[in-house]
């Protein structure tokens, strides 16, 4: 069992699930329909609450279309997404004007360097 703490530490793997479910665009809930997890156990987890444990990864990665390697794969890069929606945005910033997107570019490339990182 695994025990829910008050105390937050968000992990890149907890990042990398949190990326992966908001890529497939797919609702908490819909994850928890989908895996037979409940929608807690996910906030917890992803919110850095839970622990990750094997049965979690083998009940949301299917869900998400992922597998344990892809996921495996995600962990060995050097960094974890910056954000789930960075590459969403990253297909915006070209459709807009020039003054727009260099707006939009600076103050999204902020935000992302806001997301917490292992340990803080």
């Amino acid at each position: 069992m695994s025990l829910r703490s008050s105390k937050k530490l968000i992990t890149k793997e907890a990042r990398i699930l949190r990326s992966m479910r908001e890529l497939s665009r797919i609702s908490m809930r819909d994850a928890a329909a989908i895996s037979g997890l409940n929608a807690a156990t996910i906030n917890h987890i992803e919110n850095g609450r839970q622990n990750i444990l094997t049965r979690h990864l083998e009940a949301l990665l299917p869900a998400y279309g992922q597998t344990l390697e892809t996921f495996a794969v995600e962990i060995q890069k050097e960094e974890a997404p910056l954000c789930a929606d960075h590459s969403r945005c990253m297909e915006l910033i070209p459709k807009l004007s020039d003054d727009l997107a260099g707006a939009f570019s600076r103050i999204f490339s902020r935000l992302c360097s806001l997301q917490p990182r292992d340990g803080s």
